[in-house]
């Protein structure tokens, strides 16, 4: 039970867990609607290729729990294969592409596999319009991370996989859109313990599951996840083109210990080319994000961005960002602002070098009341 409060995010039972992932031939669907968008205007012939890549990987951690003292090493191995069948005709397009990613860890002598599998397809409706879908779907199975018995929970945090991380931000920072960028980890790590203390019961009880076992089987975590566009695009003018789409993204979690979640919205986008010199570029988009738990999440974002090339071989460009989050029923407004410059340098018709520089800003707005249960007290918490 959550006495009523909306920010408490316990899971239900299995038999009353409220699904979000429709249960719909999702890759059945996307295969009928590039069939359609490849349905042949002209009795010119179609070309057909097979293409075949690979990317062979090797790192090394000297420090994976980024510990002060008794340093632990480990090597990785990664295989990244992708192979890509496109068919072309006079005015469509259809390619269906397999990329799967493998990667061994030699200390702990296991393997992570994702398999990737997309599908994407255009087709000409006149001379400058054009109609476009995609969807790719992935499946991931993954070690479940390691917890080193004695250390605190700030640092058991550190040792978990990006999706554990997220799910007990969602728990216990219900106003942070969690990315697991430096400043967010740090804030995080010096406030788990407090708002761990002050959450309730059955949320102390969920984030101790993910921390020390998170994963229903013990030992993997696995999930699906989609993500399907269909949009439209015009070129307005030479190098320029307007780009409107609608977008799904959906999460299937198999391990049952991370939340399901179904996100839409509409997304624009412009590009526009004033001069050989000069080109803009404006995006503006919104998504309404629900999950299997009570926290659904409304996000609005907006970008503006210029390139300036002087001469051949060289390129400025600079890109403003903003974006709006809003957590029903919590009273959280959430809106962060970033800068970028950047600068490429082209040696040769393959080969460039170039460097980027940022920054952003985050002015969060919250009613603390919302995120704990009336019987618990504030103190201590910012």
């Amino acid at each position: 039970m959550n006495n009523g409060n909306p920010m408490i995010r316990q899971r239900p039972p299995a038999l009353g867990r409220r699904r979000v992932v429709a249960p719909i031939p999702a890759i059945t669907c996307s295969l009928l609607a590039c069939g359609w968008l490849a349905l042949p205007s002209t009795s010119e012939a179609r070309t057909t290729t097979l293409t075949g890549e690979a990317a062979l990987t090797q790192a090394y951690d000297s420090n994976v729990y980024h510990t002060q003292a008794d340093h632990l090493a480990e090597w990785t191995t990664g295989l990244a294969p992708r192979f890509t069948l496109t068919t072309k005709g006079s005015d469509d397009t259809v390619a269906l592409s397999y990329a799967p990613n493998f990667v061994h860890n030699h200390r702990r002598d296991e393997v992570q596999a994702e398999q990737r599998l997309s599908v994407s397809a255009d087709k000409a409706l006149a001379a400058r319009w054009k109609l476009t879908f995609s969807d790719q779907f992935s499946h991931a199975d993954k070690s479940a991370p390691e917890v080193v018995a004695g250390s605190s929970r700030a640092m058991n945090f550190q040792r978990l996989d990006p999706g554990a991380r997220a799910e007990i931000v969602r728990l216990l920072f219900p106003e942070l859109t969690w990315t697991g960028d430096p400043t967010q980890m740090l804030y995080v790590q010096t406030l788990i313990q407090t708002r761990y203390t002050a959450a309730s019961s059955a949320v102390q009880a969920e984030v101790d599951s993910l921390l020390t076992s998170p994963t229903a089987g013990g030992t993997r975590t696995r999930h699906w996840t989609n993500v399907a566009r269909v949009g439209t695009s015009y070129e307005i003018a030479k190098d320029s083109l307007l780009n409107v789409a609608y977008v799904i993204r959906q999460r299937d979690t198999r391990t049952d210990t991370q939340a399901d979640s179904l996100s839409h919205g509409p997304q624009v986008n412009l590009g526009y080319r004033f001069n050989p010199q000069w080109k803009s570029r404006l995006g503006l988009g919104y998504e309404d994000t629900n999950f299997d738990t009570s926290n659904d999440l409304g996000r609005t974002t907006a970008s503006v961005g210029f390139d300036y090339q002087p001469n051949q071989k060289n390129q400025l460009s600079t890109d403003l960002d903003f974006a709006s989050n809003a957590y029903d029923g919590s009273g959280i407004d959430q809106n962060s602002e970033g800068v970028r410059f950047g600068w490429k340098h082209d040696l040769s018709e393959r080969t460039s070098v170039g460097a980027n520089l940022g920054g952003n800003y985050l002015l969060i707005t919250v009613d603390l009341q919302p995120f704990f249960d009336p019987g618990h007290s504030l103190s201590g918490v910012p």
